[in-house]
């Protein structure tokens, strides 16, 4: 079975390409900290090397950025 989507996108990757098409580094400050943004579970807080949160609200553009 395929691992989902949001846990194989590559970060590094992600965001050298919003560097490319945009120059506004607050915006790219802002994706970096969405990126590195974990998920808590039972007090527990745990973040992912790869992927961008599955459920956040900034998943959906994010993908859409990678796959372009």
């Amino acid at each position: 079975m395929w691992p989902p989507f949001f846990d194989s996108v590559s970060k590094d990757w992600l965001v050298r390409f919003v560097r490319h098409r945009i120059g506004d580094l607050r915006i790219i400050r802002l994706i970096q900290k969405w990126l590195k943004a974990g998920v808590l579970e039972n007090g527990v807080v745990t973040v992912s090397e790869k992927g961008t949160g599955q459920g956040s609200v900034i998943s959906p553009l994010l993908a859409n950025v990678y796959l372009h």
